[in-house]
């Protein structure tokens, strides 16, 4: 605001990781950082032991339905 911007122009990214099995855990971290403001969240599927492009793939798939409900 000390600057001329409207702070509400300026966005939060919060990060998950969608490590596990847990869905239920991935889809509150989430909810988390929406109910604090963040207008994109970053979903990191490295160091979860995934080999493949698809299983990276099929991780974020699984999380986008938990999420869609």
């Amino acid at each position: 605001a000390d600057y001329g911007r409207d702070p509400a122009s300026i966005g939060l990214e919060g990060g998950v990781s969608a490590a596990g099995d847990d869905t239920e855990s991935w889809v509150e971290a989430v909810e988390r950082w929406s109910s604090v403001g963040a207008t994109h969240v970053g979903i990191r599927t490295m160091g979860n032991g995934l080999r493949t492009a698809d299983q990276h793939i099929e991780r974020l798939r699984q999380l986008k339905s938990a999420l869609d409900g």
